[in-house]
Order: C-alpha cells, then sequence, then structure tokens
C-alpha cells in the first residue's frame, strides 16, 4: 500500500511541476489528429544497451534485437485524444510423457511384488481470446504528455482440455490384487489465465480411480483497465514512457466434465473395471488487481 501511495504522490507531484503552458518549438513533437500509434516494449533496447556496457559480468541479456509489441494500437482521433484498440490472442496444444512407476502386486507370477517402469502421456490445449476498445486523453507539456484513459475488455476463453493416457492399462488386468499408480489431473489458476498440473502417487490399493480426461466449459469474460502515463518525446513523434493500470471485471465459466477409469481388485473372481463421467460445475468470478508499472515502452507515432 506505501508503494502505490508513493506512486500516486509521484505523479501528481510531476503533473504540478510541469509548465503552465507548452512552448511552440514542442508542438512538432506531439502526435496529431489521424496519427497511428504502435508501442514496443523497452526492454529489448535495454538489454542491447546492457550488452554493450557489460563489463566482467557472467549475467547476459537475453534477445537484445527481439522486438515485442504491445498488443494494442492508437488512433488520434483529436489532436489530444485517442481511441485504443487491443486484441490479446493466447493458444497452446502440447503433448508431455511422463515416467511412471507402477508397484504390482500379482499373485499368478513367480515375482509376486515387481515394478513396471512406464510412460504416462498427457495432450493439453487452452486458448484465449480477448478484445479491447477504450479512450485516452492526453495533456502536453514541454517534451512530456501526461495521459489517462480506460480500456474495455471482453474476453473468451476455450477449455483447457487435457487428456491422460496412463502407461499402464488397468482394463487389461486379470490377475493383480494391489496396485501404486499415478494420477494427473489440471487446475485452472488466476481466472483461467494459465493453469497448473498435479501429479499424485497412490498408496497401495485394491480400488481406485484416475482421471482419463478432464475439459473444462470455457468462460466469458468482461472488465475495465483504467490507465495513467506519460510520454517523453526524445524525436517527433517519438517517445518512451511508461505507465499505471488498475484492472476490474467479472468472469463466468461454464460447466465442464471430468472422464475417471474406476477399478477394483477385491474380488478376484469379478475384478471391476469402468469409466464414469462426471460434470465439473460452472462458477462467477469477480478480480480486481493494478498493476504500478506495466513496463517501459517506446512508442512510435506515424
Amino acid at each position: 500500500m506505501r508503494k502505490f501511495l508513493f506512486v500516486i504522490l509521484s505523479v501528481g507531484l510531476f503533473l504540478s511541476s510541469l509548465h503552465a503552458q507548452s512552448s511552440d518549438k514542442y508542438q512538432k513533437l506531439y502526435p496529431k489528429k489521424g496519427d497511428w500509434a504502435i508501442t514496443l516494449s523497452a526492454s529489448p533496447f535495454i538489454n542491447l544497451v546492457g550488452n554493450l556496457v557489460r563489463f566482467g559480468s557472467d549475467n547476459n541479456f537475453s534477445n537484445p534485437l527481439q522486438l515485442s509489441f504491445f498488443r494494442s494500437i492508437m488512433h488520434m482521433v483529436t489532436d489530444n485524444k485517442a481511441r485504443i484498440y487491443s486484441l490479446d490472442y493466447y493458444g497452446t496444444h502440447q503433448t508431455k510423457f511422463y515416467d511412471a512407476v507402477v508397484f504390482i502386486t500379482d499373485p499368478l507370477v513367480t515375482h509376486r511384488f515387481d515394478y513396471y517402469k512406464v510412460k504416462d502421456k498427457l495432450t493439453y490445449s487452452f486458448y484465449r481470446l480477448r478484445i479491447g476498445m477504450g479512450t485516452q486523453w492526453r495533456k502536453s507539456k514541454g517534451r512530456f504528455q501526461v495521459y489517462y484513459g480506460y480500456l474495455a475488455n471482453l474476453s473468451y476463453i476455450f477449455g483447457p482440455q487435457a487428456k491422460f493416457t496412463p502407461g499402464y492399462d488397468f482394463s487389461k488386468i486379470d490377475t493383480v490384487q494391489s496396485v501404486n499408480y499415478q494420477s494427473y489431473t489440471i487446475e485452472p489458476i488466476n481466472n483461467y489465465n494459465s493453469f497448473k498440473i498435479v501429479s499424485t502417487f497412490s498408496n497401495v490399493t485394491r480400488s481406485g480411480s484416475r482421471t482419463l480426461a478432464t475439459k473444462y466449459g470455457g468462460g466469458v469474460g468482461l472488465g475495465i483497465t483504467g490507465i495513467l502515463g506519460v510520454d517523453f518525446f526524445v524525436l517527433p513523434k517519438i517517445a518512451i514512457g511508461g505507465s499505471v493500470s488498475f484492472y476490474g471485471g467479472g468472469n463466468y465459466f461454464f460447466p465442464g466434465q471430468q472422464t475417471y477409469e474406476y477399478f477394483d481388485f477385491n474380488n478376484p473372481n469379478n475384478i471391476i473395471y469402468e469409466q464414469k463421467t462426471e460434470k465439473i460445475p460452472g462458477y462467477f468470478s469477480l478480480d480486481f488487481h493494478y498493476n504500478l508499472v506495466s513496463g517501459l515502452y517506446l512508442r512510435i507515432f506515424l
């Protein structure tokens, strides 16, 4: 909280310290009605300078020339007002293999206690699309332009979903009395911005279940971001800057389903194996957060 108040106070002092009126010599620096702006992360340029001045250090600056564009553009509708448009898409589809040692007790083999080293396979996918539109107002003082505004966001989430292929198939068992086995689940975190894989290894058991597939129903979200920042123009229509942002919104996540297999070796004459599907309930959540430093950037008006 102290850091937050310090940033707000600093911005206030900065605004109050600016000159009362811009000099005509700075007018050529500013964007004009009809200009479009693209914004690049300043990190690659900082890395480039860091690589040039680094002495006696093994800590390399990575990707010094790899450009990273912000997923938003601006259009100046007047000399001091801009529309903001954003498009944020993220998607992944991966297959991973996990070593899984299965401990098996079988009364009909010479070595009743044996280990089977197998590989479990997990294929998962996750896709998110977010579009945004907002307005920004700009105030010019010297080489600085202070701006404030908002960006409304509408998002849709596909998934995530995962399919598990265990390395040991319980449906083919006919003599085993007990096993240890590995099971996996995926759990969304940060309102489906990402998810984690949770792995568990059972105790010796004669009955149990493990996940075969998980499919979340996806969801929709609506939110708004307040933005406060400053551009410092180093050349005509080329500025470096930074901003703070505040976000609030709500999300509804649709019901999904989980498929798992159930096995029971308690009766050697009647081994039970079956697959079942259960629903994952939908739910609504609220999300509020702020970002005191959203990152330095280079902004170019065209």
